[in-house]
Formats: C-alpha cells, sequence, structure tokens
C-alpha cells in the first residue's frame, strides 16, 4: 500500500505537470483567436453605431423628403386651382410671352408693343403683341391658353380617359385658331403680313394635340394662323432681330460710302503734303551733303595743315559725314482705284 501510495503521488505529479504544460500550450495556440474575436467584437461595435447614425439621418432625410412632397402637392395643387381660372391663366401666358420675346433680344417699346388695340367694324381689337419687323412691317402674336381638357388627361389614369381629354384638348387649339383667324388681324394692321402667331405657353400644350390631330398644323396654315411655343417663338423672333440688323446696315450704306468718299479724299490730301514735305527734306538734304563736301575739301584741309604747323587749340576737327539715306517717295497714286485693284 505505502508503495503504491508512492507511485499515485508520483503518477499524480506527472500528471499535473503535463495537464499544466498542455493547458499553457492550448492558451498560447487560441491568444491569436481571442485577439481576432476581440478586433471582431470592436469592429462589429463601431459597424452598428455607423448603422445606427445612418439610419437616424435616413429617417431624417425621408422625414424632409415627405415634408418637401407635401409642400410640393400644395403648391401643386394651388397652381392647378389658379391656373382653372380664366384671368390667372391669361396672365401667365402673357408674361411667358414677353420674357420669351426679350430672351430673343427685342426691347419693349421699341422692337414690339404690347396690348396695341384698334378700332374696327366689329369693335376694339386689342392683340396681346406687335412685334415690329423691317420696313415698317409688323407681326401680331396673340397668346392662348387652352389648359382644361390638358390637365384632365395630365391628370387621368387610365389610358383611354387620357386619349378622350387630350382629344378635346386638340379641338379646343383647333377652336382658338379659328377664332383668331377670323378676327383677320392682318387686315387691321396695314403694315402687318397676311398672318397672325397663336402663342401657346408650353411646349406639350402643342405637342399633344398635334399628336391626337394631324391635320392641325394643316388647317391653321389655310386659316392664315401659326402656331408658336416658346422655343419656335424664340427662333422666329431671333430671324426678326436679324432683319432688323440687316435693315439698319442697309439705312447706314449710303452713309458710310459718303464717309469713305470723304476720308479717300482727306488721306489724299495729307498724302500729298507729306510727299511735299519728302521733297523738301531731300533738297534739304542734297543741300547739306554739297556744304559738307565743300567744308572738307577747302576749309577742314586747310584748318588741318595750319594745325600740323603748330596754330591750334585743344579742340580736334571733326570730320563731317555725308548723310545718303533720302526720304522714301510717297504719292496719292498709290492709293489710287487702278492701284488698289
Amino acid at each position: 500500500m505505502q508503495l503504491a501510495r508512492e507511485r499515485f503521488a508520483t503518477i499524480s505529479a506527472e500528471a499535473s505537470g503535463s495537464l499544466e504544460q498542455r493547458k499553457q500550450q492550448i492558451d498560447a495556440m487560441l491568444q491569436p483567436m481571442r485577439q481576432l474575436l476581440e478586433q471582431y467584437q470592436v469592429r462589429v461595435a463601431e459597424i452598428e453605431r455607423s448603422r445606427v447614425e445612418s439610419y437616424s439621418m435616413l429617417r431624417e432625410q425621408l422625414g424632409t423628403l415627405a415634408e418637401t412632397q407635401r409642400t410640393l402637392n400644395t403648391q401643386t395643387s394651388q397652381l392647378v386651382t389658379a391656373l382653372s381660372r380664366p384671368a390667372v391663366r391669361g396672365q401667365w401666358g402673357e408674361s411667358t410671352l414677353r420674357r420669351v420675346v426679350e430672351l430673343a433680344g427685342l426691347s419693349n417699346r421699341c422692337d414690339f408693343d404690347e396690348q396695341s388695340s384698334v378700332e374696327t367694324e366689329q369693335g376694339r381689337l386689342r392683340p396681346d403683341m406687335v412685334v415690329h419687323l423691317p420696313r415698317g412691317r409688323d407681326v401680331v402674336i396673340d397668346c392662348k391658353t387652352p389648359l382644361d381638357a390638358f390637365q384632365d388627361g395630365a391628370a387621368a389614369t387610365d389610358e383611354d380617359v387620357r386619349r378622350t381629354h387630350f382629344q378635346r384638348h386638340a379641338q379646343q387649339v383647333r377652336s382658338r385658331a379659328r377664332e383668331l383667324s377670323a378676327k383677320s388681324y392682318w387686315s387691321q394692321f396695314a403694315r402687318s403680313p397676311e398672318l397672325v402667331v397663336m402663342f401657346l405657353p408650353g411646349e406639350a400644350l402643342l405637342y399633344v394635340a398635334i399628336d391626337q390631330d394631324n391635320s392641325l398644323m394643316e388647317e391653321c396654315w389655310k386659316n392664315r394662323v401659326v402656331l408658336a411655343t416658346p422655343n419656335t417663338l424664340i427662333a422666329l423672333l431671333r430671324t426678326i432681330e436679324f432683319g432688323w440688323r440687316q435693315e439698319a446696315i442697309s439705312e447706314n450704306a449710303e452713309q458710310i460710302r459718303k464717309l469713305g468718299v470723304d476720308l479717300y479724299d482727306r488721306l489724299a490730301t495729307v498724302l500729298a503734303l507729306i510727299a511735299k514735305l519728302g521733297d523738301n527734306l531731300k533738297t534739304t538734304l542734297e543741300t547739306y551733303n554739297a556744304a559738307v563736301g565743300s567744308v572738307e575739301a577747302r576749309l577742314a584741309v586747310t584748318a588741318r595743315k595750319m594745325g600740323e604747323l603748330g596754330a591750334k587749340t585743344d579742340k580736334e576737327i571733326p570730320e563731317l559725314a555725308r548723310v545718303d539715306v533720302l526720304p522714301r517717295d510717297v504719292s496719292p497714286a498709290l492709293f489710287s482705284p487702278e492701284s488698289a485693284g
């Protein structure tokens, strides 16, 4: 029993030492994994904080977007309500027409007049705008804003209902064009060409009408009505503005010719004076060179001999140089039509 106890104690001590050593080895093996787990936990915590912050910002942005959407819906409803009144629609069309004309480079009271009126047998006619063309011609522009059917079609969710409203919109545009043609503005404004421009303040107003009625443009042309939107009206007005510039150039051409003749005459006079001055300079230089030659041949030689004999002072007698550069010949004939050709 004693030997057994001793043997067991020895085995227990060896086992304890081996277990502690293995525990240390296992701890050493698990240490990198423990560090990775700690880093992972730190990273997960950072990601969680970032997620919470992002969700908070997203919630705030969604709230702002919702508020903006509500405001936009309110303003849109107010705009639709306002445009449902004919007076407001007329003011919107007239202000759009004015901005387009000013954008094309025309000036009020100079290149165009607003609300010009004329008395006729049927009463007073008052077009929205009269644009002045070169040579005293005028173009009459009248603004129309048929929005009832167009708004109903834009708000419709059913395709058939939308098509029905847009067809009604095309009929309204055709009706406005016929009414405008019946006023015969070209016969009331003597300097106007035989047409009138019907301005639609939105591109879609014309495109939708033409899409539903392919013969609309042809009928308007037959009735001497030109349908125009902001883009097409700018192109038309830019053409008119270019005609203004060409007209101004034509009117000033005669004056420019007279100024050119006057300038040519004055230039010929100045060139004649310069030529005379050149001749005088040439004569002066010839006289100077003759005097230099005489001094060098007579006075200077004698003076130098006297200096060699002792009759001189501290001053030296300089040698006089001839001037061989003559003035360039300038003749008014150089600017004659023959020389220019």
